[in-house]
């Protein structure tokens, strides 16, 4: 399940958990997805968490902890 967020710039973005290396619920990632600029690259965070402590991660937490979390974030490749 995704959130939506709003950055400090008025961009929407996407925050969802995915799978870690090849697939495995291990080490999941939270993908940042900007809706509002397609252009704008996907940024990624590594959690040491499985899948769904990203999922309750993504959904739990505030969206200034969002905000930091996508600020941490590189870029997909």
């Amino acid at each position: 399940m995704s959130r939506t967020f709003q950055d400090h710039n008025f961009l929407v973005w996407e925050a969802y958990p995915s799978g870690g290396r090849h697939g495995f619920s291990a080490n999941a990632q939270i993908i940042f997805h900007c809706l509002t600029d397609r252009d704008m690259r996907s940024r990624r965070m590594y959690t040491t968490d499985d899948e769904a402590a990203a999922q309750k991660l993504v959904q739990e937490v505030d969206e200034a902890e969002l905000l930091a979390m996508l600020e941490r974030a590189g870029p997909l490749p």
